[in-house]
């Protein structure tokens, strides 16, 4: 739908959001766009549906990632309509609600020949949750190079979720509380659409100290076929389900892992997220990550992604992401509990 108004004020765009419930793999929600620009101008207002994970303590942060993207991307007019994203810098600020609308606030800082600026702000009840800054390009050619993609298992013999859980109900290490948990069928949630294969798959319960990279394969289960087309939207795709992965390289490091695992003297989130896209993504294609911790300390530690398309062998994606994993202040040892 669309209205039409005639204002003057700063570059802004609004977008609210509302929960619902998608098998989408970006989650979709009720979004109402206004966009302002400096000049007289034709206010178009667009509605998006998308969801958000009712199974977790607080708002997914690849969520605010992708969503947050995304709004910028639902900014890019005129000159700017055919640009693509080329990088984004993020923070998470506080912990989001789900008892909340999200509001996503656009703000254009630059419109050129070749380049587009945006930030973004996300807020619940006008308290900052996530602040976000994307750049677009025109595409354009140039020399080009690329580091060359590692050799690695294919995915097709690497088991894939539903395997994974099939083999942790029939575990004998477990108690049969964790066994029968992993024999029910898993509520139906956005970030299962994401398939995510362990060259060297992760023992999630008992864990082994495994230092240096890891290998793991990614592409999507299903997208809307507006992604197939649409550079952006296959970013925002990406940025919605690497979040779930980064931290795992730095448990790995150390031998731990997840609180849900057991490990629950131990806080994992995440600080910022930054990404770089180097050539357009196809998420329906497989995609290698290669994942690298390079330091942790001072109850922070610091995760890189190299991605390259399986198909091309390209170099398509860099990702850089800080978090927090700390023990409770003084607590120096760690324990697996509620496993057995």
């Amino acid at each position: 739908t669309s209205d039409r108004t005639t204002t003057t004020a700063p570059a802004t765009t609004t977008i609210t959001t509302t929960t619902t419930t998608s098998s989408t793999l970006v989650p979709t929600t009720t979004t109402t766009t206004t966009t302002t620009h400096a000049s007289t101008h034709t206010t178009p207002s667009h509605t998006h549906r998308s969801a958000q994970h009712t199974s977790r303590p607080r708002v997914y942060g690849g969520q605010l990632i992708a969503q947050a993207l995304l709004a910028a991307c639902l900014s890019l007019e005129g000159n700017a309509a055919g640009f693509v994203v080329h990088s984004m810098h993020s923070y998470f600020v506080s912990p989001g609600s789900f008892d909340v609308p999200l509001i996503y606030r656009v703000r254009i800082l630059r419109d050129g020949r070749s380049f587009s600026v945006r930030r973004v702000k996300c807020t619940q009840a006008e308290e900052i949750v996530f602040v976000l800054q994307a750049s677009f390009c025109r595409p354009s050619a140039g020399p080009e190079h690329w580091t060359q993609m590692p050799s690695a298992t294919p995915p097709e013999s690497l088991p894939d979720r539903l395997q994974i859980r099939e083999a942790f109900a029939q575990d004998s290490r477990l108690s049969p509380r964790v066994r029968s948990s992993y024999a029910r069928p898993e509520p139906e949630r956005p970030l299962q659409q994401a398939d995510f294969r362990w060259v060297v798959p992760i023992d999630t319960f008992f864990p082994k100290k495994r230092p240096g990279a890891q290998l793991l394969w990614f592409k999507a289960r299903q997208l809307p076929e507006c992604a197939l087309s649409s550079s952006n939207f296959n970013a925002c795709c990406l940025a919605y389900a690497c979040d779930s992965v980064l931290m795992e390289t730095v448990l790995a490091h150390h031998g731990l892992t997840w609180p849900f695992a057991g490990q629950k003297d131990l806080f994992v989130t995440s600080l910022d997220h930054c990404m770089w896209f180097h050539a357009p993504i196809r998420v329906d294609r497989w995609h290698l990550f290669e994942t690298t911790s390079h330091v942790s300390g001072q109850g922070r530690a610091m995760c890189s992604v190299s991605c390259w398309d399986a198909s091309s062998g390209r170099l398509v994606a860099t990702i850089l992401q800080e978090g927090v994993v700390r023990f409770p202040s003084g607590h120096h040892q760690h324990s697996l509990t509620n496993r057995l």
